[in-house]
């Protein structure tokens, strides 16, 4: 994902994520009435940071409810979350695109709350866009990441044709 608004960088719209919950296979948050953002925020949650940053939109969404969840552990990774949610009671937050990768033990479930979608975008000096080696490597990323986000077939993680 883009962090830089550097004007002289050149960039490509790869594909288009948004965000689910996980929680391991019997959670008892998939329960009736479903997940609630009330029901949500009761159970401690596992957070993907490299930057020490342990809040993110949905906790924006959650303080416009007057509620905010519990922290109770930070990975650097979203395989690693996966991990960590099979195997306790955390509550996890992945991109839709990382269904892709789950084996048993996981569910899924839609947010309680509205989040800003993922955009994900490749991001390259202006020195190298005319280069044929990096422009091949680059039409090459945008198929692969094309038929990747395909097979996972419409569930809200597309490929952008730009």
């Amino acid at each position: 994902m883009i962090g830089t608004a550097a004007p002289e960088l050149k960039t490509r719209l790869l594909a288009h994520d948004r965000f689910i919950g996980i929680c391991r296979t019997g959670h008892p948050v998939l329960g009736k009435p479903g997940v609630t953002a009330k029901r949500y925020v009761r159970y401690p949650h596992v957070v993907v940071t490299r930057k020490s940053r342990f809040s993110g939109p949905v906790d924006d969404a959650l303080d416009k409810l007057g509620l905010s969840r519990t922290i109770a552990m930070a990975v650097p990774s979203y395989a690693n979350a996966m991990q960590v949610v099979r195997h306790s009671d955390l509550l996890g937050l992945v991109p839709h695109s990382c269904l892709g990768n789950v084996a048993g033990g996981l569910e899924h479930f839609e947010l309680p709350v509205r989040t800003p979608g993922i955009r994900i975008s490749a991001i390259w000096h202006p020195r190298v866009h005319a280069d044929p080696a990096h422009r091949w490597f680059r039409d090459t990323l945008l198929a692969v990441c094309g038929n990747a986000f395909w097979r996972l077939g419409g569930g809200g993680s597309t490929i952008s044709s730009r």
